[in-house]
């Protein structure tokens, strides 16, 4: 069980009031029985490291971003899991190349706002997700979006496409330079 040091309602692993960058080049794993594994009521971005995480709930869970490489999740829950309520205009999940490995009992990936994949290999696993989505795909996801070019595959705009004027992902922090 959590314990609540204030109003927030803390029920992960990993729990943070604010952004929360993790980094490095290290492995972090999270065997999370009850609750969430890692949860920041702000920005959650994660850029290098090794990353396994077994959670009850969500497994990674940002409120108004998530940008993510590298992990492996399994999940009682969404893997990844982006959602503002309180602003249409949060709630986005940006997803940079790289190896993701995802068991879910509801979605692999949820995002309340914009969804932008650069890239990547996916082994994703679910248990139902969401029942209402529709979508098409080409045989790839590519940078830009899926199907090769910007939103769908005839450039139309998939749902979760940024709206114009709207926020874009954060950027994910070069780690290449060793520290």
């Amino acid at each position: 069980s959590y314990t609540a040091v204030d109003k927030n309602n803390i029920d992960s692993v990993v729990f943070s009031k604010t952004d929360l960058t993790l980094n490095g080049s290290g492995s972090l794993t999270i065997d999370a029985q009850a609750g969430h594994g890692v949860v920041s009521k702000d920005e959650l971005t994660i850029t290098g490291g090794s990353y396994t995480v077994t959670a009850a709930e969500h497994g990674m869970t940002g409120k108004d971003s998530l940008a993510v490489a590298d992990f492996t999740i399994i999940s009682g829950k969404d893997g990844l899991h982006a959602e503002n309520a309180d602003d249409s205009a949060l709630g986005f999940l940006y997803v940079a190349d790289g190896t993701f490995t995802i068991t879910a009992q509801g979605d692999a990936v949820s995002a309340s706002g914009a969804l932008q994949v650069d890239g990547g290999t996916f082994d994703l696993t679910t248990g139902g997700g969401s029942a209402s989505v529709t979508m098409t795909t080409g045989d790839s996801f590519a940078p830009g979006g899926m199907g090769g070019g910007p939103g769908g595959q005839d450039g139309a705009p998939l749902q979760g496409d940024p709206p114009a004027g709207g926020e874009t992902p954060p950027e994910l922090p070069d780690n290449s330079g060793g520290g």
